[in-house]
């Protein structure tokens, strides 16, 4: 996602990658803006919680596991459609990390494949938590709203890393939005 590839840095350096990047992807589109002007922009403002688990918006991806042909959730490689599987995430939020790594291993447990252009139903998966982890929503993205969901979604909202809400969304569009209009 991104988000690991400035943890190297010390904070305060993260921050000023991370306006400078802003600007240069906001050039572009506001030309008539001096951007030596930084007034337009507001500070960056530092996480309470930085660097590490600051992020509120979880956010996965299902893929197969090319040796075993197992379930993995991750990220995508750069620049690609391949799936790197992530153990841990240090920048989402902790109970984000627990409720999206539960679900993962009910799914599996369950024996549910990754979406392809020719089976599975599994596409993403989105988090959201407060800043201070007290509420969560999920939201599991799939093909279709299939019975084998039921088992393993029950598992996970009847454990103590259940989210407040939870929701199945359906995107049946082969395109790279993660979330379908049902």
């Amino acid at each position: 996602c991104g988000g690991c590839t400035l943890l190297h840095l010390p904070y305060p350096e993260q921050l000023r990658n991370k306006a400078r990047n802003l600007r240069t992807l906001l050039q572009p589109l506001l030309p008539a803006i001096s951007f030596s002007d930084r007034s337009i922009f507001l500070d960056t403002s530092p996480s309470d919680s930085a660097p590490i688990h600051f992020r509120q918006k979880v956010s996965f991806v299902f893929g197969t596991d090319p040796g075993t042909r197992g379930l993995v959730m991750g990220h995508y490689r750069r620049g690609s459609q391949h799936v790197v599987p992530v153990t841990a995430c240090p920048v989402h939020s902790a109970r984000g990390n627990r409720i999206a790594f539960a679900l993962h291993q009910h799914l599996s447990r369950a024996g549910l494949s990754a979406s392809s252009r020719r089976e599975g139903i599994l596409r993403h998966l989105i988090v959201r938590t407060t800043a201070d982890d007290t509420e969560a929503v999920a939201m599991l993205v799939v093909t279709a709203n299939d019975k084998s969901l039921r088992k393993p979604v029950r598992a996970l909202l009847d454990s103590p890393d259940a989210p407040d809400g939870f929701f199945i969304n359906i995107n049946t569009d082969p395109g790279p939005y993660r979330v379908g209009d049902e």
